[in-house]
C-alpha cells in the first residue's frame, strides 16, 4: 500500500509538471500570434444604404489591429469594391490623417439591384473571406423605384 501511495504521489508531481510546461507553450505561441499574426479589423462608415445611378458612394475606413499586443503596423492601404456578379467598381485608398476617407461614383448605365460593397487590406486578403468588411447597398433607378418593386407594381392585364 505504501509503494502505490508512493507511486501515486511520483505520478501526480511528474504529471503537474508537464502540464506546467505547456501552459507555457501555449502562452508562448498565443504571445507570437497576438504579436505577429493577429488580423487587422477593417470597418466602413458609408453615408446611406440607397442611391442611384451617378450618384456619389462617400465612405470612411476604420482600421485597427484585433491584438493591443500587435508589433505589425497597419495597411497604408485599403481596397474598396463594388460588387454584384463582378467587380462593377474599385477604388484604392491611402492612409490619410483622417484614417480612410474616400469616395466612389456610380457609373450612369448601372443597373438597379442589390449590390455589395466590400473592403479589405493586402493583409486581409491572406485570411478568410469573413475578415473582409462587407456591406450590402440598394441601387434604384432615377424615380426612386428598384427593378424588384417595378415588378410588383406592373397591373396583371388577366
Amino acid at each position: 500500500m505504501k509503494k502505490i501511495f508512493t507511486l501515486l504521489a511520483l505520478l501526480t508531481l511528474l504529471s503537474s509538471g508537464v502540464y506546467a510546461q505547456n501552459t507555457d507553450s501555449l502562452k508562448v505561441r498565443y504571445d507570437y500570434f497576438s504579436q505577429y499574426l493577429s488580423p487587422e479589423k477593417l470597418y466602413l462608415h458609408i453615408d446611406r444604404n440607397i442611391f442611384t445611378p451617378g450618384e456619389t458612394i462617400w465612405f470612411k475606413g476604420y482600421l485597427e489591429n484585433k491584438s493591443y499586443q500587435s508589433v505589425m503596423p497597419t495597411s497604408n492601404y485599403v481596397y474598396v469594391e463594388l460588387l454584384r456578379d463582378t467587380i462593377v467598381s474599385r477604388v484604392l485608398l491611402k492612409k490619410s490623417a483622417e484614417g480612410f476617407a474616400g469616395q466612389m461614383v456610380l457609373p450612369d448605365d448601372i443597373a438597379p439591384g442589390e449590390y455589395i460593397l466590400r473592403a479589405y487590406t493586402n493583409w486581409n486578403k491572406n485570411l478568410p473571406a469573413e475578415y473582409m468588411f462587407y456591406s450590402k447597398i440598394q441601387v434604384v433607378d432615377s424615380e426612386g423605384i428598384s427593378v424588384k418593386d417595378a415588378t410588383k407594381k406592373i397591373p396583371d392585364l388577366k
